[in-house]
């Protein structure tokens, strides 16, 4: 099992089993209530099925990208002195 994007503190445990080449595909995926940071996921994907893709809803989507763009800009060598792991506290911005 493959999946992206990769995040520092993100972790997928994959319970995913091979069933027989005419069985469906299905699978579960559960967030730790932590924030999200553990994901578990749990299935059955079919026996010479090719390359599935699928999607799976962060239940947290504001810091999952604050998460990404931390790392974006570390990666180009810009320091932060923020957590990538921390919740997004939106209540410190600006109001509108």
């Amino acid at each position: 099992m493959n999946w992206r994007p990769r995040i520092e503190g993100y972790n997928v445990t994959s319970n995913v089993m091979t069933s027989e080449a005419n069985e469906s595909l299905w699978y579960t995926a559960y967030f730790s209530e932590d924030g999200g940071a553990n994901i578990t996921i749990w299935g059955e994907v079919p026996a010479h099925g090719g390359t599935k893709v699928r999607v799976i809803h962060v239940p947290d989507p504001a810091s999952f990208a604050r998460s990404l763009f931390i790392e974006a800009l570390r990666e180009e060598g810009v320091r932060v002195n923020s957590s990538a792991l921390s919740l997004n506290p939106s209540e410190r911005l600006p109001s509108a």
